[in-house]
């Protein structure tokens, strides 16, 4: 019922809702992806981040669709950023962490964006750095 004020469940939302994001340590095994889900301006969006495996073709969350509140940012736009080190996964919104996870399945690989469902995404000052 999309009139609802209930928050949907995770398996709801993933059906109905159209997201964007950063995918990193892409390789031959599989990758990470981190989605994000929200209207600009608004003070709630939605987070989920995930892990696809090649070799089973599965899809396993590492955090499920979550509300985060949305710390203040630049009008034009929000700053998502990810931090790995080793196994520890750190995900920023507007340099304000928001969530942190666990998962050593890929230790390295190439970073890009994804979008799922029928919305656009603009993506724009995309920095990768690697730490010394």
């Amino acid at each position: 019922n999309r009139g609802s004020t209930h928050s949907p469940d995770s398996r709801s939302f993933e059906q109905d809702r159209p997201a964007a994001g950063l995918v990193f340590r892409l390789a031959a095994e599989g990758y990470y992806a981190v989605f994000l889900n929200g209207n600009k301006g608004s003070k709630e969006l939605w987070l989920k981040l995930v892990k696809r495996q090649y070799r089973d073709s599965a899809e396993t969350d590492i955090i499920p669709w979550s509300p985060i509140n949305v710390p203040q940012g630049s009008p034009s736009g929000m700053k998502l950023a990810v931090e790995t080190a080793g196994s520890q996964i750190t995900i920023f919104v507007n340099d304000q962490e928001v969530k942190r996870a666990q998962d050593g399945s890929f230790a390295q690989g190439y970073v890009g964006f994804v979008v799922s469902g029928a919305e656009r995404a603009i993506f724009r000052d995309l920095v990768v750095e690697q730490a010394p």
